[in-house]
């Protein structure tokens, strides 16, 4: 039997905490250079992190559950890959003798790392019959300081056309992004910007987007191309018919974009102090539908100012809060017709340093996040 003492013990035990807390104890490696799955993040957080500036906000639990999803879900995917290359080209030679002859610079790319002393690419783990995984480059931009580091998801053998290996990125999200996407015709940023690089670094190799819904596991596709020296995406998969990537860069060209972007953030490492400022924006609640629109009748955004006039900065740069002036913060609202969505700001590591920034009940809401408690879904 458990005893009164015992009870008392087991009562105030957390096995979530705990866990967490457990997780949020591995050290962060210093940031040494820039990351193609982050070129177009958020200004301040590339300042925090290229300075290694410690956060005050490590991962929940339920952000190392969802980034661990959609990690499964690559790994299945990347494991069907390899299966179907095996199975239509059981005799076929290995992955890696046409990724010579194709893409000399992928391979030369994996030999290099492969010899790294620091985190060396493991090609008994990574390098398979039929497919390649997390194939890891760095590409030195002129004018930049820091080189760009990346890892392409997939490298696999087609059905036809097996000498022509492809290259693909894998990506999951949630079916309201789902909906977007395939509705809307919405591609998240990221989405362009992270594989159009590979495409420029391996131009020889047909290039798509796989993404799939983490609850229906719904599959879509997009493929990147070069199309008369401009990058295209093209909704249904490579070759078919698609759309400049400028018209979602402000008219500018990929390679241009991203140039212009981290040399934008390199100057702004220069500054003593994180750059733009933070401001809270009052906006009136039209159309009241919970107890909480009653109770406030406002709402609040808390977000960047001071950066928006660099020709990088793109209209819907989604970094920032949506709360009441209690604090409680809110996933997403609708006032005056308008739609506002949660924004970036509540998963970034180092949002206690901007929040510090305002006098707003939102900063201890956020200190509530840190010892443990959850913030908002991301919708």
């Amino acid at each position: 039997m458990i005893n009164s003492a015992e009870m008392k013990v087991l009562t105030q035990e957390n096995v979530f905490n705990d866990v967490e807390q457990s997780l949020q104890g591995e050290e962060r490696r210093p940031t040494e250079r820039h990351y193609a799955s982050s070129i177009a993040g958020c200004p301040r957080r590339a300042w925090y992190r290229l300075k290694n500036i410690p956060v005050t906000h490590k991962i929940t639990i339920s952000g190392y559950f969802k980034m661990k999803m959609g990690n499964m879900i690559a790994d299945q995917w990347a494991e069907w890959l390899e299966a179907m290359g095996q199975l239509h080209h059981p005799d076929l030679a290995p992955i890696m003798e046409y990724i010579e002859k194709a893409c000399p610079q992928m391979h030369r790319d994996i030999m290099e790392a492969s010899l790294r002393e620091e985190r060396p690419y493991d090609i008994n783990r990574y390098v398979r019959p039929r497919t390649l995984l997390e194939v890891p480059f760095r590409m030195q931009l002129p004018g930049l300081k820091y080189e760009i580091g990346a890892r392409v998801d997939n490298i696999y053998t087609g059905r036809t056309m097996p000498e022509l290996p492809r290259l693909a990125e894998t990506k999951t999200s949630h079916s309201f992004r789902t909906k977007m996407i395939v509705n809307q015709g919405f591609i998240p940023l990221d989405y362009l910007l992270q594989p159009g690089l590979y495409v420029e670094r391996y131009p020889e190799l047909p290039a798509e987007l796989h993404y799939f819904d983490r609850q229906s596991g719904y599959p879509y596709r997009f493929g990147l191309q070069k199309v008369d020296g401009r990058m295209m995406v093209q909704y249904g998969g490579f070759g078919k018919k698609g759309l400049h990537v400028s018209d979602w860069l402000n008219d500018m060209e990929l390679m241009d974009f991203v140039t212009a972007r981290l040399e934008w953030v390199e100057s702004l490492l220069e500054m003593e102090e994180p750059p733009g400022e933070i401001v809270c924006e009052e906006i009136e609640i039209g159309r009241k539908m919970s107890d909480q629109d009653k109770e406030h009748g406002v709402f609040h955004v808390i977000h960047i100012e001071g950066l928006s006039d660099h020709p990088t900065w793109l209209p819907d740069e989604d970094y920032h809060s949506l709360c009441y002036p209690d604090g409680d913060p809110i996933a997403k609202k609708t006032a005056n017709k308008i739609k506002y969505k949660g924004g970036f700001c509540p998963y970034c590591g180092h949002r206690g340093l901007c929040y510090k920034e305002i006098d707003h009940p939102l900063i201890s809401n956020q200190e509530a996040w840190k010892e443990g408690s959850n913030p908002p879904e991301e919708l």
